[in-house]
């Protein structure tokens, strides 16, 4: 979600058209504001913000105008000015744009991952990153609060590593896990949307394991409990978008699926998917949040051609459902896609 914070109100006939104050949470923001008034005529923007639209008609104008916040904080009130007339103010709070975009890849043989950057109207030349592994399997995540990006990957010896994007280079990350099996994603990394942490969780021999970073420093090793017993092979995690909430889903040696939550602080309310690892592969897992209720979608395979789901509301798991496949085989493969603008998910199956 773009907008930070936002705020408006009425006012009575007179030529100051005032936008109550609002407060940011993250520092850069860009305030727009929105006044209007049914006086016609024309518009006045506030001091400070620039102009870009003024519409009028023979009986109601409006305005919007912009500029660039420093700290976090109370903005103050902005009255623009024009005829006398009732009149209404917004103020809307954007965060910040990232800095651009960065693409990672692998070339086979070599344990330092290409990197190019993207800066919203061109791509930027191949450059190397940092001495981390030859790649097999690349995941990665934008933080939300600060110029900064995570991957984390798995070579072809079975370890697993990353590096962080600061903005400008990168740094690997301190050790994580390694596995046996190197065509599983065995690492998946995602922000929390609030405070900005980062959460890595990753294999390591038999133990689901995970770090946290808080822009600062890495925090100590950790291992989530499963609900059932075998190495973890396939891994997806993903982040509440309104709250620090994570989900994790897991499929194991045995085939067995299994999620669990993170509440910002701790993992619990782990629950298994599918029992038996009948039938099905471990790539048959996914996870996604709706995007306005902020519940978690499941997804699974358990020896049929259907895919069953659960669904996570912030409280307690719902049973098992089902949704009828069309025949040709087993479900191997499931993925998810949210609808930023609504609770809409779309689901693809192999």
């Amino acid at each position: 979600n773009p907008i930070d914070a936002h705020g408006g109100q009425g006012n009575g006939e007179s030529s100051n058209i005032t936008a109550p104050s609002i407060t940011t949470t993250v520092a850069d923001a860009t305030l727009v504001g929105f006044f209007a008034n049914l006086s016609g005529g024309s518009i006045t923007p506030p001091a400070g913000m620039t102009e870009r639209a003024d519409q009028s008609s023979p009986d109601a104008v409006t305005e919007i105008a912009d500029e660039t916040l420093g700290v976090a904080g109370a903005t103050g009130t902005r009255v623009a000015t024009g005829s006398t007339g009732l009149n209404v103010g917004q103020l809307v709070a954007l965060t910040p744009d990232p800095s651009g975009s960065v693409a990672v890849w692998r070339r086979s043989g070599q344990a330092t991952p290409f990197y190019s950057t993207w800066d919203g109207f061109t791509l930027g030349g191949t450059q190397v990153s940092a001495t981390v592994g030859d790649f097999r399997i690349i995941q990665g995540a934008a933080a939300p609060t600060r110029d900064e990006a995570i991957i984390v990957g798995i070579d072809a010896g079975g370890t697993i590593a990353g590096e962080r994007w600061d903005g400008s280079s990168w740094t690997a990350l301190p050790g994580l896990g390694s596995t046996t099996q190197t065509y599983w994603w065995g690492a998946d990394v995602a922000y929390e949307p609030i405070s900005g942490d980062a959460m890595t969780v990753y294999a390591d021999g038999a133990n689901l394991n995970y770090r946290t970073w808080n822009g600062s420093t890495w925090s100590a090793e950790g291992t989530i409990t499963p609900p059932v017993s075998g190495t973890p092979r396939q891994i997806q995690l993903a982040a509440h978008p309104s709250s620090d909430e994570m989900v994790v889903v897991v499929s194991n040696s045995s085939s067995q699926d299994y999620a669990v939550v993170w509440d910002g602080s701790s993992w619990g309310n782990a629950v298994t998917l599918a029992a038996s690892g009948t039938g099905n592969d471990r790539t048959d897992i996914y996870v996604a949040y709706e995007q306005q209720s902020g519940r978690a979608l499941v997804t699974y395979g358990d020896g049929t051609d259907d895919v069953r789901y659960r669904i996570w509301n912030g409280a307690t798991w719902t049973g098992q459902s089902t949704l009828a496949g069309i025949g040709g085989g087993y479900a191997r493969w499931t993925t998810l896609g949210s609808d930023p603008g609504s609770d809409n998910i779309a689901l693809g199956v192999v």
